[in-house]
């Protein structure tokens, strides 16, 4: 569970004051957030746009169970949503809740349930949400949702360049009437548990050559003022850390068993050594096609080894060039165009490893590799106060930085 509070000190907070709420229900845990802002006409006529710029103050709450959990067992979703909605309640003023609309957005983990749980799923959460709470929903079908990747991945990128200011540039340069090519946002790359997502803006040349692989993003300025952005964006279903963990994991069930090496032992369990597990390590998945008991070897340059062909980079491109899986991509370069990465790519190498600031390829090879090496009762003596969701974090940590390596 998480907390995070943003909210300038001032006496008339609720005066003028709009409010929405959103749930992004992720594969790995739902979160919901509470913006507000001042309301539109009142704000132009009492603010400048630098006062309002950046300013949209938010508050979030986290639930680390996803809520395509609860595919087999809709009826149980309830205990999913509950804390989510007590704390919006709390957090918008009671006589807001009727005019703050509600929004229940779900991404990957529940894009690879069955259509028939998906619908089920869905109908319940918005049933539960209208019995539940007075937020405004006009209909359950734009208000609780599941959205594709491509969508998840412009939210992604408009959001990135907001906080970051990578749109001011370009607003300005449209406001001066230059050229836009020599102004650039920042791209972005997403990893999640189910999936994976890449947005940027390409070079200008690279626009007019890929116009047909990229999606119009239309925005406006604080003033009304409109501005368009060609942004590529793709999405990789399966290819989130929990799902590459998974797949990883059978792949290993497979070999074994083509070697003849799948003796179960008096729990039913088949023995694997993991070198994508820290040293010494011992526990169970039960989650895969046959139950596993896992010895973790601490081996990174092994455990890269195993995870390189779940990239499928040899898959056909059927338009040059692909990044991996056959998916095609415009060319990217590096010189240019500045990436920032969230979710996976900021924990695995920020929150554990203690890496932060720019990318450094080497840098977080060697802080990786040396994690992986350390016995874990050394680990687990170091971080005695963490959660049983925290404690899995840490578990994971080898395999996931030798999924972002690769």
């Amino acid at each position: 569970m998480s907390l995070n509070v943003r909210r300038p000190p001032i006496e008339d907070w609720n005066k003028n004051r709009k409010y929405g709420v959103i749930i992004d229900a992720g594969s790995s845990g739902s979160r919901v957030y509470v913006y507000s802002w001042k309301d539109h006409e009142y704000a132009k006529s009492s603010f400048t746009m630098e006062d309002l710029k950046g300013k949209i103050p938010m508050v979030e709450r986290a639930d680390y169970n996803g809520i395509s959990t609860f595919g087999s067992r809709p009826s149980e979703v309830g205990e999913h949503l509950d804390m989510l909605l007590d704390f919006a309640k709390e957090v918008v003023p009671a006589d807001s809740h009727s005019s703050t609309p509600i929004f229940l957005m779900a991404t990957a983990g529940m894009r690879l349930l069955p259509k028939e749980q998906q619908d089920e799923l869905l109908s319940t959460t918005c049933q539960y949400i209208s019995n539940h709470s007075l937020f405004f929903m006009s209909n359950c079908k734009d208000h609780v949702k599941i959205i594709s990747g491509e969508l998840e991945g412009v939210y992604g990128w408009v959001a990135i360049n907001y906080l970051m200011g990578g749109f001011d540039g370009s607003i300005q340069a449209y406001v001066d009437q230059k050229p836009s090519e020599q102004h650039h946002t920042f791209g972005f790359l997403d990893m999640g548990g189910a999936s994976a997502q890449i947005a940027f803006e390409p070079e200008h040349h690279q626009r007019e050559e890929h116009r047909k692989d990229l999606t119009r993003v239309s925005l406006r300025t604080l003033d009304g003022r409109p501005v368009d952005y060609d942004v590529f964006v793709t999405t990789f279903l399966g290819y989130g850390s929990n799902e590459a963990r998974r797949r990883y994991l059978e792949k290993r069930i497979e070999q074994m068993f083509t070697e003849g090496k799948h003796l179960l032992d008096e729990h039913h369990q088949l023995h694997l050594d993991d070198p994508c597990l820290p040293l010494n390590l011992n526990t169970t998945d039960a989650s895969t096609s046959v139950p596993l008991y896992l010895h973790g070897t601490g081996n990174f340059e092994e455990c890269m080894q195993w995870t390189i062909p779940l990239l499928n980079k040899n898959a056909v491109c059927p338009t040059q060039p692909c990044l991996f899986n056959g998916v095609h991509t415009p060319n990217i370069d590096w010189s240019v165009n500045k990436f920032v990465g969230i979710s996976e790519y900021w924990y695995s190498s920020h929150d554990i490893l203690g890496l932060g600031g720019v990318y450094d390829f080497t840098e977080y090879e060697e802080k990786a590799a040396s994690y992986c090496s350390k016995d874990w009762s050394l680990i687990a003596q170091d971080h005695k106060e963490l959660t049983a969701a925290e404690l899995n974090r840490y578990q994971m940590q080898c395999f996931k930085s030798a999924w972002i390596v690769n």
